[in-house]
This record gives C-alpha cells, sequence and structure tokens, in this order.
C-alpha cells in the first residue's frame, strides 16, 4: 500500500505595494467633451439621480445668472443638459445647491440658495442686508424640474447648505449658513418642498461652510461650521428636536471655507477635512466620539483650497481627499493611510478657477469620478478616475502534482499588465531566485515551492505559489518479505526488511532517509497507532533503515509485537509511507 502526502496548491494574494519608488496610485483623465459648458459663473455642485435611470446626474448653480440646472449623465462620463433646465431662481445671486428629496415622494430635487431678487432683494440692499432665501425646484424623477418654491432664511446672504433630518421626523432639514449674519440658520423641512424656519445659532464671524455628522455618537445629527474671518470650526451638537447646544470653536488654518466629515483614522469616529484658503492647506482635526477635536495632520496643497470631498479613489477601503484649488487650476488628490495621515498630493490639472466639487461614479466602471466646477471658465470639468487597481496577471509554470526524484523540469512564467507595464518580476525555487525557462534539477525530496510575484507600474504586486511533491521510485519489498502481503513469519524472529529506491533515471537512490513502523491489521483496517520499530541487536539504530550499497534493510525483532496480522511500514523523507502485510504465528 502507498500513501502520497503530495499537494498541489495555488496561492493568489494581491498587495498593494508600499514602495516609495512608486507615487501614490491614483490617476484622472478628462472625460469625453469636458469640460462642459454650463452657463455663467458656476459655484456649487450637487450629485445625484434626478431621472431614476440608475446613472449618476449632476445639479449646478449659476450665480451670475441666477439659475441652478440638471445635468443628465450618459453612463460614460459625458452629460446633457435636461430639457427644461436650467432653472431661474428668482433671486439676484444664486450661491449653493444641494439635492435630496424635500417634498417625500420619493424622487430627488434640487435645493438652491440665493439673495431674493426683486421688491424683496430691493428693500433688503436699502436697509443694508441682502437676505437670503432657500429655493426648491421639485423633481419629477425624469431629470425635469418645477418651478422654485421659496423660503426665507431670515439672515443674510446663504452661503452654504447641509441636508439632515435634524428634528427626527423623517423629513428633509437644511442647515444654512449666512455670511453676514455670523449664524446658521436651521430650516425645518414640512415635507411638501417648503421649510419653517428653525433656530438661528450664532456661530463666527462669515461662516462660509457647513457640514453633517454624529460627532458624538449619540445617534443625533450635528453640525460643523467653518468660521473664515476667525479662523475656527463651530461644532454644533444636534438635541434630536431640531435645535443644537451652543457652539463649541476649535482653531483652523487661515481663512478656512470649507470642511467635510470622514473617518480618516479608522476608529469609527467622525473627523475633520477643512480647507485653508489663504494658508494653501488642508488641516485633519481628529474626533473623539464626544463631539471634541484634535488637531491631525496639516496637509500642503494648491493655491487657494475652495472646497474638498472625501472618497476612496483607490478602493483601499481607507478615506482619501480631493481639493479643488481655486488659484492653481488644479485638483489636489490625497491618499488616506488610515490612520489619519495622508500620502504627498497627486495634482490634475482644471480649467479657470475651480470653485466646487463633487465625487461619484460617472461612467459606471466602480471607481470614484470627480465633477469640479470652474467659476472663472463657466464650465464643469468631469475628472474620470482611471487609477490601475488591478495587479499584474501571473501565468505560471504548468505543474503536476508529483514527480519523481531527480526529474528535470523546466519553469515558463510571466507577468503582464496592459495599464501600467510591468516593473518587476521575481521567480524562487525552494527560496532560490529561478529564471524563465531555466532547467531545475528536482533533487529535494518532499514538498517543493516556486514563487512568481510581479509588480507593475504602480506598485500593486500579485503573488502566486504552487507547491508540488517530489518522490522516489519506490522499487518494493526485496525476500524475504513478499510484496503480496502473504508473509508468514514466527513470532520472536527476527525478519529482515529490505527495500531499493529509484529515481527519475533509473538510477538507485542511496541517499534517502527512512524509518520502519508497525501497526496492527485487521482485515484492511488498521488498528490503534504505528509503533516504532526495534532491532535485536546493534547493527541497526533506533527504527532508522541503513544502506549496505545496493538496499535499505532493518533487521526488525518481532519480540515486543504478538501473533496476528501486521502491516510493516516504511516512512520515506519524501512524506510517503509504503507498507506491506505479513502475519506472525
Amino acid at each position: 500500500m502507498k500513501q502520497a502526502n503530495a499537494t498541489f496548491a495555488i496561492i493568489l494574494m494581491l498587495l498593494a505595494a508600499a514602495n516609495a519608488a512608486c507615487p501614490p496610485n491614483v490617476s484622472f483623465v478628462s472625460a469625453p467633451f469636458s469640460p462642459i459648458s454650463v452657463g455663467n459663473a458656476p459655484t456649487s455642485i450637487a450629485v445625484g439621480d434626478f431621472n431614476g435611470d440608475g446613472i449618476l446626474d449632476f445639479a449646478v448653480a449659476l450665480s451670475n445668472i441666477n439659475e441652478a440646472g440638471i445635468y443628465l449623465g450618459q453612463g460614460d462620463g459625458t452629460f446633457v443638459l435636461a430639457s427644461n433646465s436650467p432653472r431661474t431662481t428668482g433671486g439676484s445671486l444664486t450661491i449653493a445647491v444641494a439635492a435630496g428629496d424635500f417634498n417625500g415622494d420619493g424622487k430627488l430635487d434640487v435645493l438652491a440658495t440665493d439673495i431674493p431678487g426683486g421688491l424683496t432683494g430691493l428693500f433688503n440692499s436699502i436697509s443694508g442686508s441682502v437676505g437670503g432665501n432657500v429655493s426648491v425646484f421639485n423633481g419629477d424623477g425624469t431629470g425635469l424640474l418645477a418651478s422654485h418654491n421659496d423660503s426665507g432664511v431670515g439672515a443674510d446672504f446663504p452661503s452654504a447648505v447641509a441636508v439632515g433630518d435634524f428634528d427626527g421626523d423623517g423629513k428633509l432639514d437644511v442647515a444654512v449658513t449666512n455670511l453676514n449674519s455670523a449664524s446658521v440658520r436651521i430650516m425645518l423641512g414640512k415635507g411638501d418642498g417648503t421649510f419653517n424656519q428653525g433656530n438661528q445659532i450664532h456661530v463666527g464671524n462669515h461662516p462660509t461652510s457647513v457640514a453633517v455628522g454624529d460627532f458624538n455618537l449619540d445617534g443625533k445629527l450635528d453640525l460643523a461650521v467653518t468660521n473664515a474671518t476667525d479662523d475656527t470650526v463651530s461644532i454644533l451638537l444636534g438635541n434630536g428636536d431640531g435645535t443644537f447646544s451652543s457652539p463649541t470653536n476649535f482653531t483652523a488654518h487661515s481663512r478656512p471655507v470649507a470642511i467635510v466629515v470622514g473617518d480618516f483614522n479608522g476608529d469609527g469616529k467622525p473627523d475633520l477635512a477643512v480647507a485653508g484658503l489663504l494658508s494653501s492647506n488642508v488641516v485633519v482635526l481628529l474626533g473623539d466620539g464626544k463631539g471634541s477635536f484634535s488637531t491631525g495632520a496639516t496637509l500642503a496643497v494648491g493655491r487657494h483650497p475652495s472646497a474638498l470631498v472625501v472618497g476612496d479613489f483607490n478602493n483601499d477601503g481607507k478615506q482619501d481627499l480631493a481639493v479643488a484649488n481655486r488659484l492653481s487650476d488644479m485638483v489636489s488628490v490625497l491618499l488616506g493611510n488610515g490612520d489619519g495621515t495622508f500620502a504627498m498630493p497627486r495634482y490634475f490639472p482644471v480649467h479657470g478657477q475651480p470653485m466646487a466639487l463633487a465625487a461619484g461614479d460617472f461612467n459606471k466602471d466602480g471607481k470614484v469620478d470627480l465633477a469640479v466646477a470652474e467659476l472663472g471658465d463657466n464650465s464643469v470639468s468631469i475628472l474620470l478616475n482611471n487609477t490601475d487597481l488591478t495587479p499584474p496577471v501571473l501565468t505560471m509554470p504548468n505543474l503536476a502534482s508529483s514527480y519523481t526524484y531527480n526529474s528535470t523540469i523546466t519553469f515558463n512564467f510571466g507577468a503582464t499588465d496592459p495599464e501600467t507595464g510591468i516593473k518587476s518580476m521575481q521567480a524562487t525555487f525552494n527560496g532560490s531566485p529561478v529564471s524563465n525557462g531555466q532547467p531545475v534539477l528536482l533533487n529535494q525530496p518532499g514538498t517543493n515551492t516556486f514563487t512568481l510575484t510581479g509588480t507593475n507600474g504602480v506598485c500593486l504586486t500579485s503573488t502566486q505559489t504552487i507547491t508540488f511533491a517530489v518522490t522516489y521510485n519506490f522499487l518494493g519489498f526485496l525476500p524475504p518479505v513478499p510484496n503480496n502481503g502473504i508473509g508468514l513469519f514466527k513470532l520472536g524472529r527476527t525478519v529482515p526488511v529490505k527495500f531499493q529506491l529509484g529515481d527519475a533515471n533509473g538510477a538507485l537512490v542511496s541517499t534517502a532517509t527512512a524509518a520502519l513502523t508497525v501497526q496492527q491489521l485487521s482485515g484492511t483496517t488498521l488498528l490503534g497507532t504505528p509503533i516504532d520499530a526495534t532491532a535485536p541487536g546493534n547493527s541497526d539504530t533506533g527504527d532508522l533503515f541503513r544502506y549496505d550499497g545496493t538496499q535499505y534493510i532493518y533487521n526488525l525483532s518481532t519480540n515486543p509485537l504478538f501473533t496476528g496480522t501486521w502491516q510493516i511500514q516504511v516512512r520515506l523523507n519524501d512524506g510517503t509511507v509504503h507498507g506491506v502485510a505479513i502475519g506472525l504465528k
């Protein structure tokens, strides 16, 4: 009987290599027909599926012509203007847009903040105030927008807006920063696309942006507000009923103008990233889960960062940042390390004065893309994420599960990567380097290992490992032990157990290590556990066979055994066991 322990296993591991020689692995290219001419002075952009086709669209605020419009995604990174867009807000200056179902009909609507026009705007300008509205355009689910419903914010210059259910009634509310009133107004949704004025909360001077998160992990939405001229961030903890606590302020870098929420260090507690307009950097504020924040990394970006967005741009499960740099005409992308720090930024050119930023998968390839509103160019640029996220494809040698000792085989292997090419390829056989096409002598009995590693141009690595067995050619037992299992010996007699081994070339093998065990046999069933053999004299050591020049031999003492059927077992250092039955009488 022969028991083979040979195995054949292929293990594939995809590793994102941390190699200092490689730049951060993220890349973007302009979409076809980008930039998109959208109208005069786009200042804000929001992403959503406004026509229900499963493809992301975007809404944009056009400040100088007091309009908001929808562009419908085609699923390939291109967009077309919806048939009744843009829609006028009726104000004298449209500032920010947001997407949400504000009338509860299951279809996305567009909300815009604006400064009132007409008689209201005239009165406000005479009184030294410009006022402010939120205007909701109800969507019909096909990309068309109805006329706007206006709700006054009761404050001056609504500079930014964030959406959430702040009072827990299942209807969307909004928080509006009011630049000239040093305040945030909570607008409580009625569920029909209009709002009641809630609390006006005084924060710092010139609040420019607002973000929503649960900063103290109590299940109630809170607010974070940037105060541009105070160089602070105000945290307003929500009470769950539409009211908020008094602000707690944290220092930010010079002229904070934009803020986003994310978990940048992977601790399950919301953090903040704040763009500093004059300091040309982004500061990370790490949350403690109790509503307090400590200053983390400070990240250099381009000139006058005006907007930022969170996304996983390299699909590694860690949150990254993209930053619109208004005076550099570029977008900075910083890959998160998952511990609150970030890799050096990579820069991607856009057009005049990128002012606002949104993220989404616009061509349905599983990668997060960017939409950039460009104030000076009256356009929106679509940056498609073409980051190489696929490790090299390895071609492994075609190997059998086992080979005979002293066989010669040739390893043929390779690696390909159609996106960024192969930077390096290494192969080892039993830990030693091996080249493609190199013949190898298999003279290591037992498990042998071939490993191939390929690294592409952005340092993504694939590794595959194959294991196979190298075994001796067991030539059978020699007399007096027959191979047919009918050998019968007298109890107490010494039984010489002999065998020979061959290699792939037909030569005898003399270098093997072999041990002898015996085990009681009942029919074809082994009983108990194997027993190490014992020798009657000093010619054999322990249970190990000796080689006498032509054969392996062990003088087995049967004294420790008893009458019945036994299996004698030769255990070789190639991992195989060879057994034959004998009887003792």
